[in-house]
């Protein structure tokens, strides 16, 4: 990808897997806000199916 670095972020160590992508498009940056919204969100949750995410 032209030399640039691609970043990913692994959430948690449970059997179920989920991607979430942001930024396909260059001009649609508040989708990777929206996603570090969630991580916060997941952070804070009590919630069991929470922890079967991996």
């Amino acid at each position: 990808m032209e030399g640039r670095p691609i970043y990913a972020v692994r959430f948690g160590h449970g059997p179920m897997r989920v991607l979430l992508w942001s930024q396909m498009h260059g001009d649609e940056p508040t989708a990777t806000m929206a996603i570090a919204d969630i991580f916060t969100f997941l952070a804070a949750s009590s919630d069991p199916l929470v922890e079967r995410l991996d």
